[in-house]
């Protein structure tokens, strides 16, 4: 008759192999985070760069013109229509989805934008916190040639641009991460080309750095890039307690010749 010896771990070896697995995972977990962070950015790319050519067959079906800021007074209704809004009602736009940068974690439109999208109009209010601002005074508007807020009857600040008066579209920057100009929980439909000083207004979205230390932008050609920021902003913390301006890199800086204008 033989009998079969069992071996069990001794309290050494369980815990030599449970510290073994706890190294591995805390050398595995920061690089977990960061491929899930590059895969985040790779999906806002994707959105934005969707956005600028859902805008590019706008102006190939209205003479050349780029979607205006909004509407006012929209079809009689009394109420401003919005642009996102305007490109889902016009059937350019088949995923709201794409309105919605995957690193706003705190957007408290995420879902309501989505699942009631086709069931609203252009003017329901909550198409304006969408995470990525069209260039406002340059593109969805033209604020800095010369027109007022109520020149144009119907158009704030006056005509969109049409897209053969875009000198430089590949540098030009025509939409990207924006932030509520006062709610940084939330995006802006619009885009400053300057960032907001203290008693920031809810209609001035600024550039977000939500993406660590960089954000994302569509150019007027189409093409999408991400850039470089002096460091990440923290959303939900008002823009005076900003521990760094996106605006102070050469590429988003407003200056004679720079990369918002349209001439």
């Amino acid at each position: 008759m033989s009998i079969k010896s069992t071996r069990a771990f001794t309290l050494i070896e369980l815990l030599v192999v449970i510290s073994i697995i706890s190294l591995l995972i805390s050398i595995l977990l920061p690089a977990l985070g960061k491929a899930r962070a590059a895969a985040r950015n790779v999906q806002c790319m994707t959105n934005i760069k969707q956005l600028g050519l859902v805008s590019a067959m706008y102006q190939g079906d209205f003479q050349g013109y780029c979607p205006a800021a909004m509407n006012r007074d929209y079809e009689g209704s009394g109420n401003d229509a919005y642009w996102p809004g305007l490109m889902v009602r016009k059937n350019y736009l088949k995923n709201a989805g794409v309105m919605i940068c995957p690193d706003n974690i705190q957007s408290n439109i995420r879902q309501d934008l989505i699942a009631f999208a086709y069931k609203n109009g252009p003017t329901w209010s909550t198409w304006r916190y969408i995470d990525y601002g069209m260039n406002r005074d340059n593109i969805a508007t033209s604020k800095d040639y010369g027109f007022g807020q109520n020149d144009v009857a119907g158009l704030l600040f006056g005509p969109p641009a049409k897209i053969n008066e875009i000198i430089k579209p590949g540098s030009t920057i025509f939409m990207a991460d924006t932030w509520h100009g006062v709610n940084m929980s939330r995006g802006w439909h619009l885009l400053s080309d300057t960032f907001p000083g203290s008693g920031a207004r809810s209609s001035v979205g600024p550039l977000a750095s939500r993406h660590g230390s960089s954000l994302n932008v569509a150019w007027g050609d189409g093409h999408a890039t991400t850039n470089k920021t002096p460091g990440a902003m923290i959303a939900g913390l008002d823009l005076d307690l900003q521990d760094h301006n996106p605006y102070t890199v050469d590429v988003f800086l407003n200056s004679s010749d720079d990369y918002w204008d349209r001439y």
